[in-house]
């Protein structure tokens, strides 16, 4: 299999390479959001500390089905910055946002304090209903 110079693939399919960022941050600004979106999941398997920041850059230019494939990428980080931004995209200007990342939350009390404060406060009826969802099947 050809590889990229200085790029070097590992177990699973994860990346390990200095340049792997480089190599990837290209194709996050893609038109296709599909392709976006999978650089972003690449992004996010290399496990480097700026994977969170990066995908949220990523996040706020997708729609539909990138958009949420985006989030939950971002969700399966599980690092303090990853979390503390998909609590902030709750709180997004872009109601498909903060939809997505409500779908994404993980189950604990802090999500549950940021769903039960949009059940009563998001201007979007779509996302109090959602985020009502969410805690009824808690």
């Amino acid at each position: 299999m050809a590889q990229t110079p200085g790029v070097r693939l590992r177990g699973r399919g994860g990346w390990k390479a200095p340049y792997a960022l480089e190599v990837l941050k290209p194709y996050l600004r893609h038109r296709d959001g599909r392709l976006t979106a999978y650089a972003a999941l690449m992004i996010a398997k290399t496990q480097h500390p700026k994977a969170a920041e990066l995908l949220g850059e990523v996040i706020a230019r997708l729609s539909d089905d990138p958009l949420k494939a985006a989030v939950l990428v971002l969700a399966t980080l599980r690092t303090p910055e990853a979390q503390e931004l998909l609590f902030a995209l709750c709180r997004f200007e872009r109601e498909a946002i903060r939809l997505a990342a409500l779908e994404a939350l993980p189950p604990s009390s802090a999500s549950r304090i940021i769903l039960e404060s949009l059940t009563l406060h998001d201007s979007s009826p779509r996302v109090r209903a959602a985020a009502k969802l969410l805690l009824a099947s808690d």
